[in-house]
This record gives C-alpha cells, sequence and structure tokens, in this order.
C-alpha cells in the first residue's frame, strides 16, 4: 500500500507518457502520443539525432501508478550508422483485454527499411487503427511489441499480442 506522500508526490509530478530522445529530449503527456510519434519521426527525417547517433522513442507505461505490475516500457531505437532498427524494454504483467479489436483495427508491419517508419506516420494519423505490431526479426532483444490506443497509448503483454486477431 503506498504511504500518502508517495501518492502525493506522484500527483504533483508531471505525467509524461512517452519520450523523444533525439538532438534534445521531448517529453509528452500519454494521451498525446500521436504528436509524440510524428516528433519521432520529424527528427528521424531531418537526422537530428543524440550524440551517439542513435534517435530513440520511450513509451512509458504506469507513470502515474505506484502499482509496479503496471509498470513498464518499450524503447524503438534507429541506428543512424547502421540504418537498423531494435526494440528493447520491460513488458506488464497485467494483460489488457484486447479482444475487442477486429483484424481491420490492427497493422501489422515488420522492422525493417521504411516499413517501420510507414507503419509508424498510419498509426498516429489514421485513427481506424487501434494497434500497432512491430516485429523485429533480427533483434536480440524484444522480437516484437505492440502499443494498443485506448487515448492514450499502453503495451500489450505477449500473451495479449498472441490472441490478437489475424
Amino acid at each position: 500500500m503506498p504511504k500518502k506522500h508517495e501518492v502525493a508526490e506522484a500527483r504533483e509530478r508531471p505525467m509524461y507518457g512517452l519520450e523523444v530522445h533525439a538532438d534534445k529530449v521531448y517529453k509528452f503527456q500519454s494521451f498525446r502520443w500521436r504528436e509524440a510519434i510524428m516528433q519521432f519521426l520529424n527528427c528521424l527525417w531531418t537526422e537530428r539525432f543524440q550524440p551517439n547517433d542513435t534517435l530513440r522513442l520511450t513509451v512509458l507505461s504506469g507513470e502515474a501508478e505506484i502499482c509496479s505490475a503496471m509498470q513498464a516500457d518499450i524503447n524503438l531505437s534507429f541506428h543512424r550508422m547502421r540504418r537498423t532498427w531494435e526494440s528493447t524494454g520491460v513488458f506488464p504483467c497485467q494483460n489488457f483485454p484486447a479482444q475487442i479489436c477486429e483484424p481491420g483495427d490492427i497493422l501489422w508491419a515488420t522492422a525493417q527499411g521504411h516499413e517501420t517508419e510507414s507503419a509508424l506516420a498510419r498509426f498516429a494519423k489514421n485513427r481506424s487503427f487501434k494497434v500497432l505490431v512491430l516485429r523485429f526479426p533480427d533483434c536480440p532483444h524484444v522480437r516484437e511489441f505492440a502499443l494498443w490506443d485506448q487515448g492514450s497509448l499502453h503495451i500489450l503483454n505477449r500473451g495479449a499480442i498472441d490472441s490478437l486477431p489475424r
């Protein structure tokens, strides 16, 4: 059970759900996830990278929660020198009810070449897509993850990805 001062501190802190790590760090509240994805793509297309030549989009889950079962984060990284995509992160323990999705609500993409950029742009701009599943066949860390739009952006756990209609 969280202490009163922990709950008060959590309410006072600005709640950020997404961060774009580029030439500087851009922070976005959870409900502004579409804007965060477009900022990430803008930084990619204009080559505004961190000093280590990596551009990273971090999706944070449970930023206002004290409950650790909901806390998760996923990093989507593009490495400029290698021209490769990579994914790392921690998945949530709880399962979101992905069964509310129809096959047409889901955008599937493989992180190769420009397909990732196209999928991110389509997901951010086309409100008919509820879930974006990105697969990373060459990544040793996270092989796939899914982002779920429910007003703010959530990370689906691995069990929920397997249950998505195809």
